[in-house]
């Protein structure tokens, strides 16, 4: 028996649903103290369930870092962290914005292997590589430094696959372009 032709295209699946993981979020704010922290799990496991859209990603890694400051939600939003750095994938959009909110995470401190996901992430995808060694380094040469940014940078840097030495003096070449980034460059090197 052949199954029925499905009325929904898969594009508009995927719609409804990055829609409603919206609404969901959005709606969490309005529960009280006892029942918010039960909904909140809820979300958290209904996130874990969804990580395949890539919106949904980009949406959990945007709230990431909320969930994992929060004492009672920061086992389980680690679990969705680490399975976030796995299926973040395509060169979309949405998982780009993943990225970049993986990489600027200010929480990184509470989760503790926290470089070893973010060289997984990398290794995902080749234009992820790129991302984190041009912001890793704009950070290095900010004035106020942040000891954690040169280790995360390593581990970016272990993580690139062989081969792909060029890609350091592409993006050194690409940020000393930059007339206001040259200065930076210089403190760097």
């Amino acid at each position: 028996q052949a199954t029925p032709p499905c009325r929904y295209s898969r594009g508009s699946v995927q719609v409804e649903i990055e829609s409603r993981v919206q609404a969901l979020l959005n709606s969490g704010g309005n529960k009280d103290q006892q029942s918010g922290a039960k909904a909140t799990k809820q979300t958290l496991q209904v996130m874990q369930q969804l990580l395949g859209f890539p919106k949904v990603r980009q949406i959990v890694s945007e709230r990431i870092e909320l969930w994992l400051g929060h004492p009672s939600h920061a086992t389980m939003a680690t679990l969705l962290l680490q399975q976030l750095c796995s299926t973040v994938d395509t060169d979309t959009d949405a998982d780009l914005a993943a990225v970049d909110n993986l990489v600027r995470m200010r929480a990184a401190k509470s989760v503790t292997n926290y470089g070893e996901l973010i060289a997984k992430l990398v290794g995902n995808h080749p234009l992820y590589i790129v991302r984190c060694l041009k912001y890793y380094l704009l950070q290095e040469a900010q004035l106020t430094k942040n000891p954690a940014t040169s280790k995360h940078f390593a581990m970016v840097w272990k993580a690139l696959p062989d081969g792909h030495e060029g890609v350091l003096a592409g993006i050194i070449q690409e940020l000393a372009a930059d007339a206001q980034r040259l200065g930076m460059i210089h403190q760097i090197l």
